[in-house]
């Protein structure tokens, strides 16, 4: 049994107090599994292994990705082969030996607050925050890489700048002016980051367009698709072509629906957000895959159903390799799945939306495409501004801001939506200012540098001092 009884963690935005999780997080994160994640980011700039298994190990660390203890540890074990550094070596040696207590005392982030006191101690964290999402778009954009056989130097040497900024916030002396610009360079190599993913994903796909997604289902086996890895999705609909097998989408797999390598692909989309999963898992009569993140604890209702892929893990569920579907598939066929109208029209009672679901596909390449309209009904006063709600959003029953940042939006401002923070918008109907669309999805999360070049491009067009010159309102978790 660990030596360990409480912990620190405040990486996302549900946490039972403002300070963090201290005792369980509400992610279902334990004491354990906190610390090896602590003892992961600590570790990561220290090692010699190649960057993209650094990206990777850092990825495991973020919200809703890897729960299963025995895993990380094996990381911690394949790491501490590639790091010299005494300190690390011997902390991880007594993890070995069941002692967590010295990763609390020494990496956890509230230790490191107490170390450096709230100003310092908030930048390092704050720029800690930022280099896990960093290299998990790194690792989105590394798959995508792998499967286009393309190797890429600017993306690599992007992902080694955040681990030498990682480096800095994790174990050099600093000053608050350093630390500030460390988080400013972040930013610039995050900026590479999404580009390159942003290329990929078309380059892989094609460009979105501006589409729909029906929302409904239909008899027949089935498989759910959940998470971000598009090339997960592509390569499971080519293996279930032929087999009778319809795919559908869930959560931040729903803007797959816009890119031109998908159409006609997808029987539909199943549900809502993430935080919504244990409910609607159980409503779903077939597999389902997490590719990515945004896992919850299993329910026993579907435990036996469910699957991870990269970097998901959970105890209790099985995780299979990019691209090896075979037992996904034998599991689809074994299942009932929908078996009637009625048991689909029943399912889809119970889901708080829309039959169909407008407006996604709102690519930067896209918005070129629809920019003279859109900016002759804003010199025409027809559009008089712009909204944005998104972000990942969280499960608690209480948050209505997103829901009313929709409902009271004025008729004239177009809605703009991205990650899950969409769904407490797009279960109702938005209309159209003269024929452009009010509502308009940019896509998943990691498609954040597309909702940047859009606003980039419109305060050009429009003769803005800048970005923050736009009549834009920003609602975002």
């Amino acid at each position: 049994m660990a030596d360990l009884e409480d912990m620190s963690c405040f990486q996302c935005e549900q946490t039972v107090k403002p300070s963090g999780c201290h005792t369980m997080g509400v992610c279902s994160k334990n004491p354990r599994i906190a610390a090896l994640q602590d003892l992961i980011i600590y570790g990561a700039p220290l090692s010699d292994a190649p960057i993209a298994k650094i990206a990777f190990w850092m990825f495991t660390t973020l919200t809703n990705v890897n729960f299963d203890e025995q895993k990380h540890l094996n990381m911690l074990t394949e790491m501490a082969l590639s790091i010299t550094d005494t300190d690390f070596q011997r902390i991880f040696a007594g993890v070995q030996n069941d002692q967590y207590a010295a990763i609390r005392a020494r990496y956890s982030p509230d230790a490191c607050l107490k170390r450096y006191g709230a100003d310092i101690g908030g930048l390092r964290q704050f720029g800690i925050q930022g280099a896990k999402g960093a290299f998990a778009y790194g690792d989105h954009a590394l798959r995508l890489a792998g499967v286009l056989q393309i190797e890429d130097s600017p993306l690599l040497d992007a992902l080694e700048a955040v681990k030498r900024i990682l480096n800095c916030f994790c174990h050099e002396t600093a000053t608050i002016q350093q630390l500030l610009e460390q988080n400013l360079a972040l930013g610039a190599q995050n900026l590479i980051i999404t580009q390159k993913l942003d290329d990929f994903s078309r380059k892989m796909l094609g460009n979105p367009k501006l589409s729909s997604a029906k929302n409904t289902y239909r008899p027949g086996k089935c498989i759910l698709v959940s998470g971000h890895d598009l090339a997960d999705l592509k390569s499971l609909i080519e293996q279930c072509e032929g087999k009778g097998i319809d795919v559908y989408t869930h959560g931040e797999m729903l803007p797959a629906h816009a890119y031109p390598a998908f159409s006609g692909r997808l029987a539909g989309n199943f549900g809502t957000a993430w935080y919504r999963q244990q409910t609607e898992f159980a409503l779903f009569p077939g597999p389902i895959l997490l590719t990515s993140n945004c896992i919850m604890e299993p329910r026993r209702a579907y435990i036996e159903r469910i699957y991870g892929s990269g970097p998901v893990a959970y105890e209790g569920i099985r995780t299979l390799e990019n691209d090896k579907w075979d037992d996904l598939i034998a599991h689809a066929l074994k299942c009932e799945g929908f078996v009637s109208q009625e048991q689909c029209d029943a399912a889809f009672a119970q889901m708080n939306t829309l039959p169909e679901l407008t407006g996604l596909g709102f690519n930067h390449t896209q918005f070129e495409e629809l920019k003279p309209a859109i900016l002759e009904k804003i010199k025409s006063g027809a559009i008089k501004g712009f909204r944005f709600v998104g972000g990942c959003d969280g499960a608690d029953r209480g948050r209505s801001v997103f829901t009313r940042a929709g409902m009271e939006c004025p008729d004239d401002k177009i809605i703009l939506t991205g990650g899950c923070g969409r769904f407490r918008v797009n279960n109702t109907e938005h209309g159209t200012i003269e024929g452009v669309p009010r509502l308009l999805d940019v896509g998943q999360c990691s498609d954040v540098y597309s909702a940047i070049l859009i606003l980039v491009s419109l305060a050009k067009a429009l003769d803005a001092a800048s970005v923050n010159a736009l009549p834009i309102e920003f609602f975002v978790s």
